[in-house]
């Protein structure tokens, strides 16, 4: 599993940041589950951004990238260039987002 951390955007007028933030993730974890993901299929920063766009109450995201899972305990590792924004998948590998704490959203209020 690849961690992904992202900060979403929510007018708090018209909506509850809770539910907002339990939408994303939900429909982040349905996508990127193992059974919708295919052998070496890439994972890219912007499939993040299309389904996080589409969560009704969201209004806009930024600072979305990939972490590294280095042993299983979610540290987030960072190369000398930066965070990751595509993550390849080799030919065997099943790149998915399996548990909640794969990821990291934080919301922010507007309005």
């Amino acid at each position: 599993a690849v961690p992904c951390f992202a900060t979403i955007l929510v007018d708090k007028a018209a909506y509850d940041i809770d539910l907002v933030l339990e939408a994303a993730e939900k429909a982040l974890l349905e996508n990127f589950s193992i059974v919708n993901r295919e052998l070496g299929q890439s994972l890219y920063i912007g499939n993040v951004l299309a389904i996080l766009e589409n969560v009704e109450g969201v209004e806009a995201v930024r600072d979305a990238f990939f972490g590294a899972d280095l042993d299983r305990k979610a540290r987030t590792y960072f190369p000398e260039e930066g965070p990751f924004r595509t993550i390849h998948a080799k030919p065997g590998q099943i790149i998915h987002l399996e548990r909640p704490g794969d990821i990291v959203l934080k919301p922010e209020a507007f309005k």
